[in-house]
């Protein structure tokens, strides 16, 4: 009876410590949708890290591409009844924008509407700033985040710095904050998030884990 009970006990431990002290990694929108099936929720009430890919479907709006705006929600939905733990979290948002013409061997894609996306996203950072230690990072497809990139350059979105790569939005804009996002946002989780480009935003999170105590588990 000892014996079952210490293997048990080891158990009990070897689970909390892979639920609780790992960055784990999901890219598969039927885990994603069967979760609460699949895994108990108590496990998934521990998980301190996550990294989330997720596909939405588009539509067209006023000449651009936009993100079909209840898949968007989906997921939001998910990670906010789902995962109440997270301090760190890292989303990956794929936008499929059709071809529109070749142009000397290369395509040309249409452009991306983002407004409504980054709205959303700005409330749901907003809504869990009480428990995130690192900022929150969304990755999105290469052609949109260059539409973006083009935008913030003509000045369309004062509030967003492009900095190392990257576009930091920040909540409350300020010169420090826009001067040296790198720096200010260390600590800040709740004044803004980053935005990278998809393959970039997967190969800093793998940087930052490397560089911390979560450790990478592949779901």
């Amino acid at each position: 009876m000892g014996w079952l009970l210490s293997c048990r006990q080891a158990y009990i431990e070897g689970v909390e410590v892979l639920y609780g002290s790992n960055t784990i990694h999901l890219g598969s929108k039927t885990l994603l949708d069967n979760l609460p099936a699949l895994l108990l929720s108590q496990r998934l009430s521990i998980i301190p890290g996550l990294e989330v890919v997720w596909s939405v479907g588009t539509h067209e709006h006023q000449g651009r591409v936009a993100r079909n705006q209840d898949e968007l929600e989906k997921i939001l939905y998910i990670l906010d009844t789902q995962f109440p733990s997270l301090s760190s979290l890292h989303l990956g948002i794929r936008i499929d924008l059709p071809n529109v013409q070749m142009v000397n061997n290369r395509t040309i894609r249409q452009r991306a509407y983002l407004e409504e996306m980054l709205r959303r996203l700005d409330e749901f950072v907003k809504q869990r700033k009480s428990c995130l230690r690192k900022p929150f990072t969304v990755s999105i497809t290469t052609s949109a985040w260059r539409d973006l990139e083009r935008s913030i350059r003509a000045g369309d979105y004062p509030e967003m710095k492009l900095s190392c790569n990257g576009i930091w939005r920040c909540f409350v804009p300020s010169p420090r904050a826009m001067e040296d996002p790198v720096e200010y946002q260390e600590g800040n989780a709740h004044k803004g998030y980053w935005i990278w480009r998809d393959q970039d935003g997967l190969r800093r999170s793998a940087i930052s884990m490397a560089r911390g105590q979560l450790l990478p588990h592949m779901v």
